[in-house]
């Protein structure tokens, strides 16, 4: 969820520049991030403070749901764990014969 900071700044309104809280400008740096929860927490805090109340559970469901879909793919592709699990999982699919090899140079 870190590794797409403009999406997050707009997902959650903050005007504060999120390196300030600890994010890399490059999204292959954020698995080198010893506690990414904790950085997320903190993005949260902001957008708290910024809006002088808390985020109900609910508004933080809405928030993840519109950061898993506003989220840039290229941005994630840069993170070494996300293309790991992009090709384990169009491995898996052409072993089920659910794509066919000539997919498996496409990003998912």
């Amino acid at each position: 969820m870190i590794a797409d900071p403009e999406i997050l700044r707009e997902t959650f309104s903050i005007k504060k520049r999120l390196q300030s809280l600890g994010l890399p400008k490059q999204a292959k740096l954020v698995e080198a991030d010893p506690d990414p929860k904790v950085t997320f927490n903190k993005i949260v805090a902001q957008a708290e403070a910024e809006r002088r109340r808390k985020l109900r559970n609910k508004d933080l469901r809405e928030h993840y749901e519109m950061l898993a879909q506003e989220v840039r793919l290229e941005r994630l592709t840069e993170v070494l764990a996300y293309r790991k699990f992009s090709e384990k999982l169009t491995a898996a699919f052409i072993t089920l014969n659910l794509i066919h090899s000539s997919h498996a140079g496409r990003k998912i």
